[in-house]
This record gives structure tokens, sequence and C-alpha cells, in this order.
């Protein structure tokens, strides 16, 4: 009988054994599930552990709490420009259309753009900002039409892309940070210009050369271009 009796106190001791170990792990994973989640919260600087463990970035160097969200809207701005390039490039590869130049052309244009919005990214990280990608829209035709329509589209839309680099910097301006005034007119508004100028070379020939051999011409010179 006192056999049985120890045995029973030892089977009873490994159940609460195993039903604590098994409360702690259930603690234990909750708690570090917790961690993660406060690890990957947005807004503030987490720590491995959850702990908050400064309010901004230690190399944030000026007024970038009211200058970030321009750069987030000019990222934005520079991935639909290259969304819509592709679009156009994707047009003038179709085999009803052909038009290897044209093509080439805005495959370019469309890395030249995703390159900038790449540029804006690193900025934005090495002034101590948060990035925040927002949904691009889609291009706002998927038919591009001849090469004078795509021209002109193009034209406008690199106009509106001025007129938005002149409000970042208007606003870096305005927060006396003329480290990124000097950043926006060394590497984008003078490249904006002559793209401009490009453009509206092209949109004047061809309305002078006109559709079918004149289009064809200009589509070889592109094609030819380094």
């Amino acid at each position: 009988m006192k056999f049985f009796g120890f045995a029973l106190l030892v089977l009873v001791g490994i159940h609460l054994a195993s039903a604590v170990r098994t409360k702690c792990g259930e603690s234990f994973n909750n708690e570090y599930k917790n961690k993660l989640e406060s690890y990957w919260k947005f807004g503030k600087q987490y720590d491995y552990f959850g702990k908050v463990s400064q309010e901004h970035h230690l190399c944030r160097t000026g007024p970038m709490e009211s200058l970030e969200g321009k750069i987030n809207e000019q990222i934005n701005k520079e991935l639909l420009a290259h969304y819509t390039y592709t679009s156009i490039a994707a047009h003038f590869g179709r085999d009803d259309i052909s038009l290897p130049g044209f093509q080439k052309f805005f495959k370019k244009a469309a890395a030249e753009e995703a390159e900038h919005a790449q540029m804006f990214m690193e900025y934005q990280n090495k002034r101590g900002g948060q990035i925040k990608l927002q949904q691009i829209p889609a291009p706002f035709r998927q038919q591009w039409g001849s090469g004078l329509m795509a021209m002109e589209d193009a034209l406008c839309l690199e106009k509106q892309i001025l007129d938005s680099l002149k409000k970042v910097h208007r606003a870096a301006e305005n927060a006396n940070d003329v480290q990124m005034m000097d950043f926006i007119e060394g590497n984008f508004l003078n490249e904006q210009i002559e793209g401009i100028k490009i453009l509206s070379n092209y949109v004047n020939t061809l309305k002078r050369v006109g559709g079918g051999l004149g289009e064809y011409e200009v589509d070889k010179n592109l094609l030819n271009q380094k």
C-alpha cells in the first residue's frame, strides 16, 4: 500500500509540473508575441524587446517633421511616372503598334523615374525621416495611341512633376532647410527642365512630319540613340 501511495504522489507531482511548464510556456509565448508586435509598430523607434528607445531617428536634422510628408508625396509621384512610362513602353512594344524606338525611349524614361524615387527614399533615410509608401494609381489611360499622343501626355506629366518639385522646394525654403533646397536644385530641377525641352522638341517634330512615314523616321531616330 505504501508503494502505491508513493507512486500516486509521484504521478500527481509529474502532472502538476507539466501543468506549470505548459502555463509558463504559454505565458512566454504570449509575452514574446507581444514584444514582436511592439517591435514592428511604426511611429516611434522600438528596440528588439519592444521598448521605446527614442522618439526620433538619431540622424534627424532640421525640421523633418514638416517635410517628410512632402518627400513621401514626391516619391509617390515619381513612382506614378515610372508606372505610366512602363505602360507607354509596353504599348509601343505591341505587335500591332511595333514602334521599337518609342518603346526604348519610354523604357529609359521609366527607369529614370524609378531612380528618382529611389533617390528621394535614400534622402529621406539620410535625414532621419520615415518613408511611408502610398498606393500608386493606375495610369490615366491604357491605350496611348500614336507617338505624338504619347509624347504630349509625357510632356504634360513632366510639367506636373516639375510643379510638384517646386512645391517641395518651397516647403524646404519656408522651413529654412537649405540642404534640402540644394538637394532638389542639384538633382532634379535642371534635369526636369531639360527633359521638358526634349519632349517639346519631339512633340513639335511629330506635328510637323505627321504620322505614317514621318512617325517611322522619328521612331528610327529614337531607336538609334544611345
